[in-house]
């Protein structure tokens, strides 16, 4: 049977009421669907619950940039810096907040994540039960800082994941920071430019020689350089006795101790691989 209903101002056109009954209710359902699956999750981006919000993100420290970066480059063996910052960024408070980041198999949890250790871990898998994040009130953000090893080389992402539940229903967010490790097995360069043969009086060289006569101070200066990630430091030595470690450019050290007689200078240059190379030169000093 049908039902229809003539509009009294429009008495021509009628409405099949059951079909726009039926009509309504499928709109109603296709908008429901947009944000809830069959498990009744929270899964739309596009139309988020109005104040149901949270935001995690993922980091590494560049040392060479200084600066929190969202891709590395790194070589095997080091130790890397990474960094989570989880944010309530809606008006609705938040429960069950689980944080779970994974990493890559070619590092290794270093088992010092501050302020909080995680709940559980293992060498790739850390989870923190962070509890609940208000909307207000400076509850609403968390920072977690660990270290983790290169053990080997690898490309790949480090992935964290937040899920959390509210009065308003679940919700969720992720990240990851690329972290690119290679096999670093190349020495740095590493050369003693000064002195060198000739014969110096008070640091400066009079004119050249045979052999390397010093008068009074010279400075012992060094040229280090690394095709990979970059000197760590030159070891300044005298007669096997470490004088300086220099970790930044211009690697000098001023050599101003009364001796005589024959000495022997060597220079050590590491790279941040723990690569190493080594120079050395014969000195005779008078004063």
């Amino acid at each position: 049977m049908e039902i229809k209903y003539c509009g009294r101002f429009m008495r021509k056109t009628c409405v099949d009421v059951a079909a726009l009954i039926l009509v309504v209710i499928a709109l109603f359902s296709t908008a429901s669907a947009a944000h809830y699956n069959e498990k009744n999750v929270y899964t739309s981006p596009k139309d988020k619950i109005a104040g149901l919000s949270i935001e995690v993100e993922k980091t590494v420290w560049d040392p060479d940039a200084e600066a929190w970066v969202k891709e590395i480059d790194t070589a095997v063996t080091t130790t890397l810096k990474l960094r989570i910052v989880l944010q309530n960024t809606g008006d609705i408070d938040l429960f069950n907040v689980v944080l779970i980041d994974k990493l890559p198999n070619y590092l290794q949890y270093a088992d010092n994540a501050t302020p909080f250790e995680p709940d559980t871990s293992t060498n790739t898998t850390l989870v923190w039960n962070i509890g609940s994040l208000g909307h207000c009130c400076g509850a609403d953000r968390v920072e977690i800082r660990y270290f983790s090893y290169v053990k080997s080389d690898g490309n790949g992402l480090s992935n964290v994941t937040v899920t959390a539940e509210s009065e308003a229903g679940p919700v969720s967010d992720s990240d990851s920071v690329g972290i690119n490790a290679f096999l670093d097995d190349i020495s740095p360069s590493l050369q003693i430019i000064k002195p060198t043969k000739g014969v110096y009086v008070q640091n400066n060289k009079i004119f050249p020689f045979f052999m390397t006569i010093v008068v009074g101070i010279v400075d012992i200066e060094v040229e280090a350089s690394d095709v990979g990630l970059g000197v760590s430091r030159v070891e300044f030595y005298v007669d096997d006795k470490m004088r300086a470690n220099n970790s930044d450019p211009p690697y000098v050290y001023a050599w101003d101790e009364n001796a005589f007689g024959r000495h022997i200078i060597r220079v050590t240059a590491y790279d941040k691989a723990g690569n190493y190379a080594e120079d050395s030169a014969v000195v005779w000093k008078i004063l």
